[in-house]
This record gives C-alpha cells, structure tokens and sequence, in this order.
C-alpha cells in the first residue's frame, strides 16, 4: 500500500527547481578533448606544410641557381681557401724594374753643366781676341821689359822673376787703347754678345779690373796699359789681381 502525500510534505514535483544552464567557456585548442572512440590518425599540417615549404625551396633553388663553371669545381669555402684565394686573386708580387738611366740630367748636376757651358764661352772669346791680334811669340814677362811701362813686371812677377799665382791668360792689342779695349772687347764682346755680367773690381796697379760671371762661372779681366806706341794688355786671372799678390 503507497502511503499518500500529506499537506505538511509537498510533492517531489513541486520541489523541483529550474535548472539554470550555464554556458562553459570553450576548451583551449592545445588540450582538444579526448575522444573516447578511436579515431583514425590524421595527417600533421604543420609537418606537411613544412615538408611543402622545403620541396618549393628545393625546386626554386635548383630552377635559379647556376650549375658551376667546368673550370672552377664547387669546393667548399673555409678560412684557409678564402687566404689563399686571395693571395692567388690579389695583384701580383711586382718584379723589380729595370733601372733606366735618366734621359735628361737631373737637376742637381745643371748649374755645372751651365758653369761648364759658360767656361766654354768664354774660352771662345779668348781664342777670337787671340786672333784678331796675333801678337802672341812673346812671354809675358818679355812683353812688360819690352813694351810695359816702369814699375808693371812687379805687379805679376816676384823677385825671383817667378810669375804670380792665378794669371791665366794673356793678349797684347796693340792697336787699341784702355779705354777701347774696355769699350769694344770686355763691354760689347764678352757682356753683350756673350751674356757675361761684368762688375768693376778694386783696381789693380791703377788699372780697371772686371769681374765676368755667368752661372757660377767667374773669370778676373785685368786691362793694362803699355808705352804709347805699344797699345794695351789684356790679362786674364782666376781670382782677383788684388788677392793673387798676398
């Protein structure tokens, strides 16, 4: 016999309540639930796309790239190849020259090339005086006791009759007074024609004496009077007369 619901007890039904169905938040992709009923393994996408990315490599590489040279095998580059493939590539050790001699002298060696250039001018001058008045069978201490004037063979001989250091050459002109000599000769001649610059020295026995210089090349012209029929001599001194005498 079931026993009735009394009015103190309410019926199971009326104590029901409403379910409230509340919404879980979705799983995370890492932990996909586990299904109880086996499945059949599923290809991995992340190793097939990997294996796709690598044969499109692959086949990129083998359509761009270009096959090595016959010549040239592809050899692996380490440091040691990379040192000697430059030391192969890089220029060439230069082999020494052969020395050339300079076809023009060098710089330091023209100022004697000019001095000697002007020492053969003035030899040519002296030679051309020489010449023009052929008056040379005599010595010069012959000249001064025959045509010199009193008190002149001491200024270029000592006592010893021995003549003075520094006396180079000599020239009688005689048709032509000092001041002719000075005009004509050592003026036109050796200064204009030849390019000598000529300088008045400290006189000597009362007569002029010119310094002639040309790159570097200097000569003493001593212009001597003789007797007034005899004309005029011309001496030539590698240093000055006023010097040679000490």
């Amino acid at each position: 016999m079931i026993p009735m619901p009394t009015p103190d007890q309410p019926s199971k039904t009326s104590d029901l309540q409403p379910v409230r169905v509340v919404q879980l938040p979705p799983r995370p992709r890492s932990s996909p639930l586990v299904s109880s009923k086996p499945q059949s393994p599923q290809p991995d996408s992340t190793v097939s796309n990997a294996q796709s990315s690598r044969r499109l490599e692959s086949i990129s590489s083998s359509a761009i790239s270009v096959p090595p040279s016959v010549n040239q095998p592809n050899v692996t580059e380490t440091p040691s190849n990379r040192s000697s493939k430059l030391s192969e590539t890089t220029v060439p050790k230069p082999e020494p020259a052969p020395t050339a001699l300079p076809s023009n002298p060098p710089v330091a060696s023209q100022p004697i090339l000019d001095a000697e250039a002007a020492q053969s001018q003035f030899q040519v001058f002296i030679t051309a005086v020489k010449t023009d008045n052929n008056f040379t069978t005599y010595s010069l201490l012959e000249i001064l006791e025959l045509f010199g004037q009193p008190g002149q063979i001491e200024l270029f001989f000592n006592q010893q009759e021995e003549q003075k250091p520094g006396i180079l050459e000599f020239q009688v002109l005689p048709d032509k007074s000092l001041e002719q000599v000075i005009q004509e000769i050592v003026q036109i001649e050796l200064g204009d024609r030849q390019g000598f610059t000529l300088q008045e020295q400290q006189s000597y026995g009362s007569n002029k004496v010119f310094a002639a210089t040309k790159h570097g090349f200097t000569r003493y012209i001593h212009v001597v009077p003789l007797n007034a029929r005899s004309g005029s001599l011309l001496i030539i001194w590698d240093r000055p007369p006023s010097i040679a005498i000490q």
